[in-house]
């Protein structure tokens, strides 16, 4: 993610290896102000 230029993330909250809130903290510890947004197909 540090590599690319994003404007804005879209994910799944349920994910194999990391969930969603897992990379939302990965995210945000190398930009804090990238918007992400989470979904999940769960209902």
């Amino acid at each position: 993610i540090s590599t690319h230029n994003f404007d804005l993330i879209i994910t799944d909250l349920f994910m194999e290896g990391m969930n969603g809130l897992q990379l939302l903290s990965t995210i945000h510890a190398d930009n804090p102000l990238l918007p992400v947004i989470i979904l999940s197909g769960q209902a």
